[in-house]
């Protein structure tokens, strides 16, 4: 099963024998059946009530109370903590005597060794009798530390959190992903929330009790195909409580296939459009409460079955704040253009897919959105189609706009104005220049093909107060002037990450190469490019790259930080994602390695070395 959460408050665990001497304090709480596996607290699957015995405490309550996530009778508490010290006194009292015999032992074989075999039997008697003893004592011991880790585990916190706090780890578990899923074709997110329902009965009550937990739903060809989903559908939305919903239809191509790959790569034969039509229908019935809907645009083979159904929801899409399109815009359906015309309260349209394919009379989007309440926006589309959609949408705040100049069509806005935009993302467009934004505090430029001079043209002409700057080498060589007048336009600039992009199997670095000398900071303040800048993030693609770059980089990080105090603006230096090419390029360019670790003793702080 997955981990919930890393809780490191916890000072208790199972009494594992592989795990009796470990001093570990991070344990992973855990829903699964009984395992004992290493310094962890596991919480079992067995969900017995135990009733408070007549008789004093004995093994078995104790045992049976460490099996379960049950909180103990609370007139046993004082008695369990009283064991808890008593086996506490016990085992140091047992180790001492561990040690005083241990001593006598040693004494003992040198005393045999001095006086000789034939004259030392006495001595190797008396040695074996207390490696008898010793024997006895280390098995106290070993029963001791595992009663003292069961009492601990039965008195530890995690039994007796209030229902808000267990939910909160709830929802962080929900909310993650663990690494080992991706590896699937199907991920079970859907089944995650019953999991807690099994764990013992106050998780049961505690997560039937939060109706936001259950109002995740997640559709796909995996789901699709369990038989008894439909059911556990109309079960977890009972639980929801009429809570807004956040609804993901992924997927729903694959439905049609004959057969799929399940989570344990097995093949099993896949259900009918009818039975995904069913599923369909049911949420549908709650599509006032969507709140979130990601959606994969249906092939034309399931057209019969589901258009009919997700036509039905226009008009009912009040609660609708998020809406996230994947897969062709070809493919949307023509009786679907205006099924997103009516959501008065959407603020965030993530539209990924661009509008290769669209018959030429087709708009793009090929469907009507409210642009106007728009706060987030992704679009993929040409700069005449994206200024076109970006002139209604004045109350942006974030911005992802991709280049797709698939026609010659020449932009019938010169310029668009998105005064509270906070936040921009470039992916290879020179629509850029047609924006202004006063407000603008992060750019990144998410591909590297973007003229830097239309970037310092944007910053210049919208007189913003940039605060974090994320660039993508481009493919060439930049301009060294072009880069100049970029950092001059940056005075407030405070973070700064400088990645580069390959192309085929070539890194391409021109940019970093041109940038970080520029960056080297001057003996007279008024000359210095960027002075506020704090926090540098780094991307070395190759050993040969970083031997380039590092002697400039250490020119560069030195002489912004070795100034007086008041002039000091540098903090953090970070090294994502791999940090074998920085130290290879450390071990092999002479000196670098003495200068970072200077830099880094003297208080600069470093990630990633």
């Amino acid at each position: 099963m997955d981990s919930i959460c890393l809780v490191s408050v916890l000072h208790t665990t199972v009494p594992a024998p592989e795990a009796r001497h470990r001093t570990d304090r991070a344990y992973y709480l855990r829903v699964e059946t009984p395992v004992y596996c290493g310094p962890r607290l596991f919480i079992m699957s067995d969900s017995t009530n135990i009733e408070a015995p007549s008789q004093p405490l004995s093994k078995r309550i104790v045992a049976a109370l460490q099996k379960t996530n049950n909180i103990p009778p609370e007139q046993y508490i004082s008695a369990l903590r009283q064991e808890l010290a008593t086996a506490q006194h016990e085992l140091t009292a047992c180790q001492a005597d561990r040690e005083a015999l241990c001593a006598e032992r040693k004494s003992l074989r040198k005393a045999s060794k001095a006086r000789g075999f034939q004259d030392s039997r006495k001595e190797i008697a008396n040695a074996r009798n207390v490696q008898r003893q010793i024997d006895t004592v280390k098995d106290r011991i070993d029963r001791l530390q595992r009663r003292i880790l069961a009492l601990t585990s039965i008195l530890s916190p995690i039994r007796r959190f209030p229902a808000e706090i267990l939910c909160g780890i709830f929802h962080f578990w929900l909310a993650a992903e663990p690494p080992y899923l991706l590896y699937y074709r199907y991920r079970r997110l859907p089944t995650l929330p019953w999991s807690l329902t099994h764990v013992c009965q106050y998780w049961r009550a505690a997560a039937r009790g939060d109706p936001s937990l259950w109002s995740h739903i997640r559709i796909d060809a995996g789901t699709v195909n369990r038989g008894n989903f439909l059911v556990a559908l109309e079960a977890q939305l009972e639980l929801t409580l009429q809570t807004p919903l956040r609804l993901e239809l992924l997927d729903v191509t694959d439905a049609s296939r004959s057969e799929y790959w399940d989570e344990d790569f097995r093949y099993r034969p896949n259900a009918t459009m009818h039975t995904f039509a069913g599923i369909l229908c049911t949420l549908v019935s709650h599509s006032n409460r969507w709140q979130t809907l990601t959606l994969c645009i249906p092939s034309p083979d399931e057209y019969s079955l589901v258009i009919p159904i997700l036509a039905s929801i226009k008009g009912h899409l009040d609660c609708l704040k998020s809406l996230r399109i994947e897969g062709q815009m070809m493919l949307w359906p023509k009786e679907l253009e205006n099924l997103f015309e009516e959501t008065p309260n959407l603020q965030e349209a993530l539209l990924s897919q661009s509008m290769h394919g669209l018959e030429q009379d087709r708009p793009y989007p090929p469907f009507g959105i409210a642009w106007s309440h728009l706060t987030c926006l992704e679009i993929y589309a040409s700069t005449a189609v994206s200024l076109g959609i970006l002139h209604q949408t004045a109350d942006l705040e974030e911005l992802v706009v991709g280049a797709c100049d698939s026609d010659d069509q020449p932009p019938l806005i010169d310029n668009v104005v998105l005064r509270n935009l906070r936040r921009l993302f470039l992916a290879g467009t020179e629509i850029v220049q047609y924006l202004t934004t006063p407000a603008l505090e992060y750019l990144d430029l998410i591909h590297g093909n973007i003229t830097i001079l239309y970037i310092a043209d944007l910053l210049l002409r919208s007189k913003c107060q940039l605060r974090s700057l994320a660039l993508t080498s481009p493919h060439g060589e930049p301009d060294i002037g072009a880069v100049e007048t970029l950092l001059q336009a940056l005075p407030s600039l405070s973070y700064l990450e400088l990645r580069c992009q390959r192309y085929g199997t070539e890194p391409h670095c021109q940019l970093l190469k041109r940038l970080i000398p520029l960056l080297v900071a001057k003996t007279t303040p008024s000359d210095n490019l960027c002075p506020k800048l704090i926090s540098i993030c780094i991307e070395f693609p190759c050993p040969t790259i970083a031997d380039e770059v590092g002697i400039h980089l250490c020119e560069m990080l030195e002489s912004r930080w070795h100034i007086t105090a008041e002039r000091r603006f540098l903090g953090s230096v970070i090294f994502p994602p791999d940090r074998l090419p920085v130290r290879s390029s450390m071990e092999s360019t002479p000196g670098m390695r003495q200068r970072l670790n200077a830099l880094q003793k003297a208080g600069l702080n470093f990630e990633g070395l």
